[in-house]
């Protein structure tokens, strides 16, 4: 029994010994320097008077958008307005040839005996018309013609065939030939007087002239 406590009160003073020396080695770790710390090295003071500043920013002024529209219709060229001129009706009816003469009162260019007269003077350019285009063809042309007051004289214009009572078809060089022996008529001049338009009708029977009839006439205004 004396050996036992013997042996227990050596561990005992070991295990003080031990606690003695941790309590040193942790003592020496509590009081060592903290780290150094890195101060900021500042510029000279040269360098910080050369370094420039950092920008300024102005902030812009932004234009209205009317103000933009209002200056831009301002400065785009102005046309001008067009010149309105009164025509009366014969200067409007006139006014595609500086040619024609204007009427100067309701009184016919030509009248329906001087058409009827002028028709039958060309009837052997119809007839030639008809031996050299009609085929032996029989039917009826109803064949117009205008007669207007040009430079003092008086003209014939714009013939053609009306195809209202007009039979023969498909006779383009019989039909050409004979709107234009209209071109043969001739007429006395009469300044001032108003145009007019004309149809004959041209009867045909088996590439024979029956007759050439003086229908109607009427004035162009």
């Amino acid at each position: 029994m004396k050996g036992l406590g013997a042996l227990i009160a050596i561990a005992g003073g070991l295990v003080l010994v031990l606690l003695v020396v941790l309590k040193g080695l942790l003592a020496e770790d509590t009081h060592a320097e903290p780290m150094a710390t890195v101060k900021p090295v500042a510029a000279p003071p040269g360098l910080r008077e050369q370094a420039p500043g950092p920008p300024t920013i102005v902030p812009g002024t932004r234009t209205p958008r009317a103000a933009v529209a209002a200056k831009t219709a301002k400065s785009a060229p102005v046309e001008p307005a067009p010149l309105v001129v009164n025509e009366s009706p014969a200067d409007k009816a006139f006014a595609g040839d500086p040619d024609d003469d204007p009427p100067t009162s309701n009184d016919p260019v030509a009248t329906k005996a001087t058409l009827r007269t002028a028709m039958e003077t060309v009837e052997p350019q119809v007839r030639e018309c008809i031996s050299r285009f009609s085929n032996g063809v029989s039917g009826t042309v109803m064949a117009t013609w205008n007669v207007v007051s040009k430079r003092g004289q008086s003209l014939v214009e714009a013939p053609g065939i009306d195809s209202d009572g007009t039979t023969i078809e498909n006779q383009d060089q019989l039909l050409d030939c004979l709107k234009d022996t209209a071109f043969q008529m001739n007429f006395a001049p009469n300044p001032g007087g108003m145009p007019v338009i004309a149809t004959r009708k041209i009867t045909i029977e088996s590439g024979t002239l029956v007759s050439q009839e003086m229908l109607h006439f009427r004035r162009i205004h």
